[in-house]
């Protein structure tokens, strides 16, 4: 029932200047652990909100198809790619565009919709039936809204400030409340 991105975004949100530029730093020395903060920093934002922020392909798994509509596990979502399922002779198919569509017009969710007059297939009992792969996130880094990138640099410098309380060697993931509320509110409340 969980997702995961199979192709990574092909850049970040915010840019190794924007979060030198929030933590103050104005030489090369920290180059490799500030750029170390950022991919973090996102999948951090990603989590907390349940959207996919810079363009990413992922492959959703469910163990059936079910109703006349699905919510996908994040959003936006772009474009679905591909459904392919186990017929009930456990054989692969793939399920014809002309049975589903994406459905963009929730309260911040997207789902996964039967067309008019279509039925969903058969698919063998079994966690793994079905794979939806599906392209998500809002574009580029022009594209992600304002607040996300502003929340992903004070996390950027919280991290940075806090860098030698880590005893183990990882990154700070304790955060101000505060900052995760308010990413939260910014995007779910406002539906960005």
């Amino acid at each position: 029932m969980g997702y995961t991105t199979t192709i990574q975004p092909a850049s970040e949100p915010v840019t190794l200047e924007q979060a030198k530029a929030q933590c103050r730093v104005d030489h090369a020395d920290e180059d490799d652990l500030i750029t170390a903060l950022i991919k973090p920093a996102r999948e951090l934002a990603e989590h907390r909100t349940g959207r996919a922020l810079i363009t990413q392909t992922c492959e959703w798994v469910l163990p059936c198809l079910d109703g006349d509509k699905i919510a996908f596990p994040v959003a936006p979502v772009q474009s679905i790619s591909s459904i392919t399922y186990l017929d009930s002779n456990g054989v692969e198919q793939t399920l014809p565009t002309s049975v589903y569509a994406l459905d963009k017009t929730g309260n911040g969710k997207h789902y996964l919709r039967l067309k008019c007059g279509q039925s969903w297939p058969s698919v063998l009992s079994q966690f793994d039936a079905v794979k939806i792969t599906f392209v998500a996130g809002y574009g580029d880094a022009d594209d992600v809204p304002a607040a996300v990138k502003q929340w992903m640099l004070l996390v950027i410098a919280f991290w940075y400030k806090n860098k030698e309380s880590a005893t183990d060697g990882s990154v700070v993931t304790e955060l101000p409340t505060t900052f995760c509320e308010g990413l939260l509110h910014t995007v779910k409340i406002w539906g960005l």
